[in-house]
C-alpha cells in the first residue's frame, strides 16, 4: 500500500477502501484534470455511502498525493480547479 496510507490520519479508514483509493488513484495516469477531479468526487461519493467520514487533513493528504502524481505542466490547472471548488 502507499506510503501516504501509512499516516496516522489514515488508521482508521477501512484498508479495503483504501486500497480502492489507491488503485484509483494509480488509474489516473495520463487523464485529464477534469476526469482526475472526476475521479476525486466519485471517491468522495462512495465513501459517503459506505459511511467513511473523511477529515480535512486525510483530504489534503489525497489532493496533494493526486497533484503530485500529475505532469508539471497539469499541477498548476489542478490547483486552479480545487480552489475553485473549495470556495
Amino acid at each position: 500500500m502507499n506510503d501516504i496510507f501509512k499516516n496516522d490520519a489514515f488508521k482508521d479508514i477501512d484498508p479495503t477502501f483504501l486500497k480502492k483509493v489507491e488503485d484509483t488513484i494509480a488509474s489516473t495516469q495520463g487523464k485529464s484534470d477534469l476526469e482526475v477531479i472526476g475521479t476525486l468526487m466519485a471517491l468522495s461519493n462512495e465513501a459517503n455511502e459506505r459511511g467513511i467520514q473523511m477529515t480535512n487533513e486525510q483530504q489534503k493528504i489525497l489532493i496533494q498525493h493526486l497533484r503530485n502524481s500529475l505532469p508539471m505542466e497539469k499541477r498548476q490547472k489542478f490547483d486552479f480547479i480545487i480552489s475553485m471548488m473549495s470556495n
